[in-house]
């Protein structure tokens, strides 16, 4: 198998997990989508646009769906303020209590 299929296959996976603990739904292929096609990047699902490495992170250290979105909105709101200081994800699941791989 080469090596882009293998990375395609443990993306979609970690896509799956993480759609399934953000929406509390089954996967749904339908409402993910990718920006620009580009597996490596941007993911679209529903209301909330997601990096892989926040994807890997929630997923990997079992980070609530309700702790994930808490962050993700409190981090757009600071954004659109023009606040140029805000708590990234990782910081934010510390201060949280959760034990980061």
């Amino acid at each position: 198998m080469k090596l882009k299929t293998q990375l395609k296959k443990v993306i979609t996976e970690y896509t799956k997990e993480f759609y399934t603990i953000i929406t509390d739904e089954p996967y749904d292929k339908n409402n993910v989508y990718w920006i620009g096609g580009d597996y490596t990047g941007v993911c679209g699902i529903g209301d909330y646009y997601v990096g892989l490495s926040d994807m890997v992170l929630v997923v990997d250290n079992k980070i609530s769906g309700e702790d994930y979105i808490d962050w993700y909105w409190t981090y757009v709101a600071e954004y659109m303020k023009g606040d140029e200081q805000y708590i990234n994800l990782r910081s934010y699941a510390m201060n949280k209590g959760y034990k980061i791989k």
